[in-house]
């Protein structure tokens, strides 16, 4: 659902079990049981903890921000959670794999609904059977959001392009360096953000799809059209929306 329809509601989770710990990703990302605060519903979620490397305040609101963003511009995003890690969730996890990162997250944490049976994304021919258009609408939106971390593999030394696969849709994921020029002290940021410079070209260049649109030479007018969606509406509802 997304934020601007009249029914929406982030979800609180309240933490339960610890199931596991993710090998993979830089904030290593834990798989918790949890429970819905209002519906009483149990379910699995991928959680960010705010202790992990690069989480952060900002970096959670960052993640939200992008989760809901990506949904508003109809791409396929897991649906993002707040979930709270209780000081009794964190002394029932001593001992284990994620604890030290977890007693540094008390309190509420980014999380997203887990997605069964979704796999990685490796290279850009993971994606060939998904249509040329939402891909390209993809890449319009990490440069829209400026997204670094959806890297091509072959191309740069280091990183992975966070998108994954799942019931043949290809799913976007984890935007917690995204909005990389708010990171930017005032006199290096660029102020005509819409005119992409040099250092801004070699990030382009990096991203996974950035070959592809080359190849394919798609039009992006019809899809800057698009980007009405983000209006007041939109913006009123993530003032809504956001947790204080």
């Amino acid at each position: 659902m997304k934020i601007t329809d009249s029914r929406y509601t982030l979800p609180v989770i309240e933490a339960l079990q610890l199931l596991d710990v993710l090998s993979t990703g830089t904030t290593a990302p834990l798989i918790i049981r949890g429970v819905n605060k209002k519906s009483g519903e149990k379910d699995d979620y991928v959680v960010k903890p705010m202790g992990a490397t690069r989480m952060s305040p900002v970096a959670a609101t960052k993640e939200l921000l992008g989760s809901w963003m990506a949904s508003e511009f109809d791409l396929a995003c897991p649906h993002p959670v707040c979930l709270n890690v209780s000081e009794p969730f964190v002394e029932a996890s001593i001992g284990r794999d994620g604890f030290r990162s977890l007693s540094a997250s008390i309190g509420p944490n980014f999380a997203t609904e887990q997605m069964i049976g979704a796999r990685q994304v490796n290279s850009e021919h993971d994606v060939d059977t998904i249509e040329s258009n939402y891909l390209a609408t993809i890449f319009l939106f990490d440069i829209l959001i400026d997204n670094p971390d959806r890297v091509n593999p072959a191309v740069a030394n280091a990183g992975k392009p966070n998108l994954m696969i799942h019931k043949d849709q290809c799913v976007v994921i984890d935007h917690e360096i995204a909005f990389a020029y708010t990171d930017l002290i005032s006199f290096l940021q660029n102020p005509s953000p819409w005119v992409l410079r040099a250092e801004d070209h070699e990030v382009v260049t990096k991203h996974l799809l950035y070959l592809r649109q080359m190849k394919d030479q798609i039009d992006f007018e019809e899809l800057v059209d698009n980007l009405i969606v983000f209006n007041d509406d939109f913006w009123d509802a993530v003032n809504l929306h956001l947790p204080s």
